[in-house]
């Protein structure tokens, strides 16, 4: 028997691929008011039988590392080598997407907030309904890349969210091991809100889909995006999808909040540090100079840590977060102490099934704490 002999095909719209096809087409999605939307889609179907997953980018029209980051999916995992299926949908919000605009051009509306959607409700909700009806059940898991818009930049992180009225007690900790799998020093873990294609999937199908922030600010950041397909290929080594064992941190950094600090004065900003770099507690990170009354304003740190996201464009207004880290307020390899952090704690890798790599964010803090010159990550 041929290899793939006796799978079944595997249809999203127009897309129809047979065992070690890799197809492309399309979606159609009437939007109501006579418009209508060509969604993209590719189908990678595997040679042999195995799950199948969703991969995602563009559901913000103004985030470009997550287009590219499913664009690269398409070029570097192959079908021959693949067990299952891909699909993979690399703009969700195509009108959004050519006015480089955040929202569904029809409607103002978020895609992000319009699930499970209405196969005759607004645009967005037609949008989200035609991927609940027609994507999701055919999908085990799913990975949504996103990045930080036009204004920030983040380190690479998955986002994981917890359920308002979860179905089952287990329902975190899937999405916190899928979180895990993405091999990042960080995660941020937040309540899930309603319309979210992640809170919504895993709430009412049961589907577990993950966002996977890389990157922001309208640029293409290629280190950032082959961080996602880091990620990416560990889950599907994972799910024995791909061959070969995941890398994931000894230890990894589960926020619940992010330390955010802000300006009170409008201007022009400018950034003293880089992201990923270490900052001191008192250490000025931004300067915000307001050309129409000449006055000027520091933003300091409150705390010690590592910068995990900064505001990218210079014209800012008052009130606007300028910067956000990963606050170490003892010693960095005390581990017991750094669990009990408010607002943040640390989690171990205890999968056999995995290869155990370090983690540079903590790795940056105690060379720190050691008084060692302070790499950039």
């Amino acid at each position: 028997m041929t290899e793939g002999a006796g799978l079944p095909e595997v249809q999203v719209g127009s897309a129809r691929a047979s065992p070690g096809e890799r197809v492309r087409g399309s979606l159609s999605i009437e939007l109501g008011g006579g418009a209508a939307v060509e969604l993209p889609v590719v189908i990678l179907q595997g040679t042999s039988e195995g799950p199948s997953v969703l991969v995602s980018g563009g559901m913000h029209g103004n985030e470009v590392n997550g287009v590219v980051a499913a664009n690269r999916v398409l070029h570097e995992i192959h079908p021959q080598q693949l067990r299952g299926t891909l699909i993979v949908l690399p703009v969700l919000n195509p009108g959004g997407f050519a006015k480089e605009d955040r929202y569904v051009p029809q409607d103002g509306a978020d895609l992000n907030r319009a699930f499970p959607g209405a196969h005759d409700g607004t645009a967005s909700q037609r949008l989200a309904f035609a991927l609940w009806d027609q994507v999701l059940p055919q999908v085990l898991v799913g990975v949504d890349f996103h990045d930080a818009g036009l204004r920030n930049v983040l380190l690479p992180h998955p986002r994981i969210h917890t359920l308002i009225e979860p179905l089952n007690p287990g329902a975190t900790d899937i999405t916190l091991a899928m979180g895990q799998l993405m091999g990042t020093d960080v995660i941020l873990q937040r309540e899930g809100k309603a319309g979210m294609l992640a809170t919504e999937a895993r709430h009412h199908l049961g589907v577990p889909v993950i966002n996977f922030e890389i990157g922001g600010a309208g640029i293409v950041m290629d280190d950032f995006v082959t961080r996602g397909l880091v990620g990416l290929t560990n889950l599907l080594k994972r799910l024995e999808m791909l061959e070969g064992v995941p890398q994931v941190p000894h230890v990894q950094f589960v926020l619940e909040e992010r330390d955010i600090h802000k300006c009170s004065i409008g201007g022009v900003l400018t950034q003293r540090k880089e992201l990923g770099e270490w900052v001191s507690a008192g250490e000025v990170v931004s300067t915000i100079v307001d050309p129409l009354t000449d006055g000027l304003e520091q933003v300091r740190a409150t705390r010690s840590g590592v910068l995990l996201s900064m505001q990218r464009r210079s014209r800012i207004e008052a009130g606007r977060s300028v910067f956000s880290l990963l606050a170490f307020d003892g010693d960095p390899s005390d581990l017991e102490a750094l669990k009990n952090q408010p607002g943040q704690r640390v989690i171990s890798c205890d999968d056999t099934r995995c290869a155990i790599i370090p983690n540079k964010v903590l790795a940056l803090a105690l060379q720190q704490w050691r008084s060692a010159p302070p790499p950039v990550l």
